[in-house]
């Protein structure tokens, strides 16, 4: 049964430069048949106002800077001590304080373009993953909170998408444009093992738990890869369009037993699914009405959020295969959703839109 969820209220833009008299509320552009907004007319620039409903459940959106073209954030991740959230889009890396979401500063990454930011497990170094597509793939190291430069690897003839650190050992695993896809030392940036079999683009990694690397990739497969081996031990091939995210289950609602080690996978087929990847095996899948852009696992030992083009977020229950609840966040596509400590949802997107949502439930 589907749980009671308070209704969530969405935020309409206010014009940027109202005449004396109080003005109508704008509408915006007709979205285009590929999810974005019309540009037959040119755009306004929008200002988003922050606001609570008295009941039910809550949007909290901060006043955007008007700005001729605001580059929509790829990359999002809550800092080690929960008052900061780093974002990365083509603009560069900007810090926002918690919970208000205003700038609290920048990091000067050389990365043209952000696709993937990840603390380490030691809370003391941030990795800063993109680079230049058809160039250079860019791994820049930060230490954290002191924001200095580490390091930056060059990596890969082509950008990179994704990364993870490894949970025990200082190692990081990269995966970019072409099928590329390797773990590098993170001190040296020393290539530690080179993964082939992906032929088309590796868009996310995660570590399973320390067993085994798991990558996504454009060419519609999953593959789980033993420490320093060059092939694949297993593919998982049941998505049918591009394989664009995959997050593990928190290592505390892991089963005891490694062959049980649970991860969920998002694609441009609109679905999610559930994995045993160690036994090969597809559990649950939920198909989902807007193409999924981006998934974490939350507190709930049950529920992943999946940001979607339509701007929704959408809060799925891996157990029961379904949709619980499915809150707007933003005007047009959130490329990125994460979980605050307090178990509000931070979701960013196109337009450089940032946004808190609110857990729907006690």
């Amino acid at each position: 049964m589907r749980p009671d969820v308070r209704p969530t209220t969405r935020v309409t833009p206010l014009a940027l430069r109202p005449p004396p008299v109080r003005p109508a509320v704008p509408k915006l552009p007709a979205p285009s048949p590929t999810g974005r907004a019309a540009t037959s007319r040119p755009r306004p620039h929008w200002v988003l106002v922050a606001w609570c409903a008295a009941i039910g459940g809550c949007i909290d959106r901060p006043a955007l800077a008007a700005e001729p073209a605001l580059a929509p954030i790829t990359a999002a991740s809550i800092a080690p001590d929960d008052q900061t959230v780093v974002v990365g889009s083509n603009a560069g890396v900007q810090l926002l304080s918690w919970p208000d979401l205003q700038p609290a500063g920048e990091l000067k990454t050389g990365a043209r373009h952000v696709h993937d930011l990840e603390f380490a497990p030691d809370e003391a170094r941030l990795a800063i993953v993109g680079g230049s597509p058809g160039e250079q793939g860019v791994v820049e190291l930060f230490s954290w909170p002191m924001g200095t430069c580490l390091g930056r690897f060059a990596f890969h003839s082509d950008v990179l998408y994704g990364a993870a650190w490894h949970p025990r050992l200082d190692q990081l695993a990269v995966g970019g444009a072409g099928g590329e896809l390797a773990v590098l030392d993170a001190s040296s940036g020393q290539v530690l093992q080179e993964c082939r079999g992906h032929v088309r683009d590796v868009l996310a990694v995660s570590w399973l738990a320390n067993v085994c690397l798991v990558s996504a990739s454009a060419d519609q497969s999953l593959r789980l890869w033993n420490p320093g081996a060059e092939e694949a031990a297993h593919a998982l091939s049941n998505h049918t369009a591009a394989v664009t995210g995959v997050a593990v289950a928190p290592a505390a609602d892991q089963h005891s037993e490694d062959r049980l080690l649970e991860a969920v996978s998002i694609g441009r087929d609109r679905t999610v699914r559930l994995w045993q990847p160690l036994r090969r095996r597809l559990v649950r899948l939920v198909r989902l009405s807007s193409e999924p852009l981006d998934v974490c696992w939350t507190h709930h030992p049950s529920l992943v959020a999946v940001a979607c083009a339509d701007g929704c977020v959408r809060l799925i229950d891996v157990r029961r295969a379904q949709v619980a609840a499915e809150p707007p966040a933003i005007e047009g596509w959130a490329y990125c959703v994460v979980q605050h400590a307090d178990r509000w949802l931070f979701v960013a997107g196109e337009r450089a839109q940032v946004a808190r949502l609110a857990w729907p439930w006690p």
